[in-house]
């Protein structure tokens, strides 16, 4: 799967179970880690582990595995896809850890660029 489906259909599943405020970094020039971070919030640790165990599901019918999925209390979850690190954040975790600040240097996508059909910057 390539990296623009990839992400949008990451985007497009998170938000299709209502978490919000999604944010796209592009750190590829800045990290050999991976090339995107996906940023969403959500209400709560049930939430979290929903949107988690969604974007897995959604992904893993297109025969793409995540490499590690990580959680800290349901608070924190991250989905690593080699290429894209999704973090599922809820809200005061996310305002604590900043990540936006933190990589305050990467460029940002547009999450909702990425459902448009013509998106061609990735």
């Amino acid at each position: 799967m390539k990296r623009k489906q990839k992400l949008k259909l990451i985007v497009r599943e998170a938000l299709n179970k209502k978490a919000y405020d999604e944010v796209i970094l592009d750190i590829k020039k800045l990290t050999t880690i991976a090339d995107y971070f996906v940023i969403i919030t959500v209400d709560s640790g049930r939430q979290a582990q929903a949107v988690t165990d969604h974007i897995v599901a959604e992904l893993k019918c297109k025969d793409v595995m995540p490499l590690c999925i990580e959680d800290t209390a349901d608070t924190w979850m991250v989905i690593d896809y080699g290429d894209i690190i999704v973090h599922i954040f809820q809200k005061r975790e996310r305002e604590y850890y900043n990540l936006e600040r933190l990589w305050i240097e990467a460029d940002r996508v547009p999450g909702s660029s990425l459902l448009v059909a013509g998106y061609k910057s990735i």
